[in-house]
């Protein structure tokens, strides 16, 4: 093989004016199919259209006429960052693509560019938009989508962390809409739980107790575990409480079963379920629920107080019910912390 100057048999390079001798515009791309040095050095080279089924050929090519590959390569990639800093993205594409085409690593070369020039500022909606711009350019480009999704959770947590917790909510199901790595997909959806149960804990002290319940069903749902389900079953017995307070004995029932389905086992919830059901009457599963609040506290005062004045008869007694109702003192469990995550650098 010939030690030219310019270019090797095989290299791609691009023409530099336009040979209408052999309808080939400058700007083209083509490939060295001959390189030759007598009497001066000189290429022959071979287009081929898009479609790969046809060739021009250009002969005896001067170097001055031609540039390698990697230089136009890096012209076009240098243009495509100018081009997309100035949020001129059609543009940027363009260039990219060029560059991309004739040294595919550049991709993975502004991959990481993005990541160095955005995680140390946090700039998590420009990342957003750079890792959305990448998959432009490579739908299939799996370390982009991921750090797309990571993206999103981030920006999630920056709000959160701004005590705006909706808006941190919808960047979450942004960022869970995006297919990533297991490991990603499982932060997002700890950070759901964390935005829900805060949430959950925040309507409460407010007393909405509907809404409270809404937002433990949603944490419980994301990811059932022992602690979520123990909120969603509180939650239940403050919303069950509040419907007794109000002498709503059927809807209070209602909420205590579905928090004693929930797993919530504790003597108040039992001893103000069972007060409920002895106002409607229902003797004797009041009876059981109240010895079971005795098993768990056997010096539980109201249940005996209440157990006592039930197996009397005094049922009309009960329906005074006031001194009947014991405060549920429980605290929901913390939301787990939200952890930001870092981006993945590309090989």
């Amino acid at each position: 093989m010939l030690d030219t100057r310019k270019a090797q048999e095989l290299d791609l390079v691009e023409i530099l004016e336009d040979f209408p001798e052999y309808d080939i515009k400058k700007g083209e791309i083509g490939v060295v199919v001959e390189a030759f040095d007598n009497p001066d050095e000189a290429y022959d080279l071979e287009f081929v259209d898009e479609s790969g089924t046809s060739s021009r050929f250009a002969y005896s090519v001067k170097p001055n006429q031609i540039r390698s590959a990697d230089e136009t390569a890096e012209e076009a990639f240098k243009r495509g960052i100018d081009l997309f800093n100035a949020s001129r993205h059609v543009e940027a594409e363009k260039e990219f693509n060029m560059a991309i085409d004739l040294k595919p690593e550049y991709l993975t070369m502004l991959h990481n560019l993005t990541i160095k020039y955005y995680v140390n500022s946090q700039d998590w909606l420009r990342a957003i938009v750079a890792f959305r711009f990448l998959l432009r350019l490579d739908s299939e480009y799996k370390a982009a989508r991921d750090n797309l999704a990571r993206a999103y959770l981030n920006f999630g947590i920056q709000q959160a962390r701004n005590e705006n917790i909706k808006g941190a909510l919808d960047l979450f199901y942004s960022a869970l809409a995006v297919e990533s790595a297991p490991e990603t997909e499982a932060f997002i959806k700890r950070s759901l739980v964390t935005a829900y149960t805060e949430l959950g804990i925040c309507k409460r002290k407010e007393g909405e107790l509907e809404r409270s319940v809404e937002y433990m069903a949603h944490a419980c749902s994301i990811d059932p575990n022992e602690h979520t389900r123990r909120n969603l079953g509180l939650a239940y017995s403050f919303l069950g409480n509040s419907r007794l307070k109000e002498k709503e004995f059927s809807k209070a029932v209602f909420f205590f079963e579905l928090a004693e389905d929930a797993g919530a086992i504790f003597p108040a919830l039992y001893n103000n379920h069972a007060t409920a059901l002895a106002v409607l009457g229902e003797v004797d599963e009041a009876v059981r629920l109240f010895e079971e609040a005795l098993k768990l506290a056997p010096d539980y005062e109201i249940a005996k107080e209440n157990l006592n004045q039930l197996q009397m008869g005094s049922v009309e007694q009960m329906r005074q019910f006031v001194s009947s109702i014991a405060e549920i003192e429980s605290d929901f469990d913390p939301a787990p912390p939200m952890q930001t995550q870092e981006y993945r650098q590309a090989a």
